[in-house]
């Protein structure tokens, strides 16, 4: 039995296993850091329960972005170039 993650529902497969929440940092205007058990990174806005939720970026471990673009209810919806991406977030943060 594996005891650091979760099953969750996928479309797709059936289920798939995903990994725990391992720390939180809590930014400014809902702008979070998750990192994995697995030592991914989830960088971006989350809801109150730490649920991907807007734009943000996935790290793997090694640091390279495995996505990028916008997240609804920890799924990902829509990538984002990284131009785009870095424009919208500089203008969601200075307000």
């Amino acid at each position: 039995m594996i005891f650091d993650k979760e099953v969750a529902p996928d479309t797709d497969e059936g289920y798939k296993i995903m990994p725990f929440v391992r720390e939180i940092s809590y930014g400014s205007r809902g702008w979070n850091t998750l990192t994995y058990t697995d030592d991914t990174k989830y960088i971006g806005y989350t809801t109150n329960n730490d649920i991907r939720n807007g734009l943000g970026t996935l790290y793997a471990a090694d640091g390279s972005i495995l996505k990028r673009g916008e997240w609804l209810n920890n799924e990902f919806m829509m990538p984002i170039e990284n131009s785009e991406f870095d424009e919208i977030i500089n203008k969601l943060l200075s307000r």
